[in-house]
């Protein structure tokens, strides 16, 4: 239960659950994405929107692409058997850089066709069905995404709400987002991108010296 915004006596807390058909997909030739099964199961699990979007955000290989959608399932409302979204690896990637530049705070630059394409998607998926229990001067929300990307935006909104920052890893090649929750400066989501990041400033400075 994530506690958003407290006004007067009135405390707002929130939940986001997913629920979700699970789809098959494949990956094709390295790069193409198909849904080769929709499976209907009568308990259909539920997941953290937060754990959701972190997930997502961490996969790298084609491989991981294919298992994330396969264990997720429908991944936005325009998606259907014959014409997945995304369709390929490329496009799972082009989701990941605008979900990022919105967690970010940052606008997003529409300067391609895929992601004016991605843009019109994410304006589909807003905010999902809430529903609102009242206990003890408390409001309790509770948000049922009905895909990952729905999911994942709400997650955003819901961050928002709190006031929450976030702040992209300095080490070349992580591209992790990591929460900001101090005043002091931070430049790397772990510890070992920081030892790492040092690590080869250390190797570079020593390699100059040798020229």
């Amino acid at each position: 239960m994530t506690e958003l915004r407290t006004i007067g006596p009135i405390t707002l807390r929130a939940t986001a659950e997913c629920y979700f058909f699970s789809w098959r997909w494949a990956l094709i030739n390295g790069e193409e994405l198909r849904v080769v099964q929709r499976v209907r199961t009568p308990e259909v699990p539920s997941m953290d929107a937060w754990s959701l979007r972190e997930r997502f955000l961490q996969v790298r290989e084609p491989t991981e692409v294919a298992q994330f959608l396969s264990d997720t399932g429908l991944f936005c409302s325009l998606s259907i058997p014959s014409s997945p979204v995304p369709a390929s690896v490329s496009e799972f990637r082009l989701f990941q850089e605008v979900i990022r530049t919105r967690l970010l705070g940052r606008r997003i630059q529409l300067d391609s066709v895929e992601k004016k394409r991605i843009a019109r998607i994410l304006s589909r998926d807003k905010m999902p069905h809430v529903q609102l229990e009242w206990k003890d001067r408390t409001c309790f929300a509770r948000f049922r995404p009905h895909n990952v990307l729905q999911a994942i935006l709400v997650s955003i909104e819901l961050d928002r709400w709190q006031g929450a920052a976030f702040a992209l890893c300095a080490r070349q090649g992580c591209g992790n987002i990591y929460p900001v929750t101090s005043k002091h400066e931070r430049l790397y989501c772990d510890l070992l991108c920081a030892q790492g990041e040092a690590s080869r400033r250390y190797r570079e400075r020593k390699r100059q010296k040798v020229e």
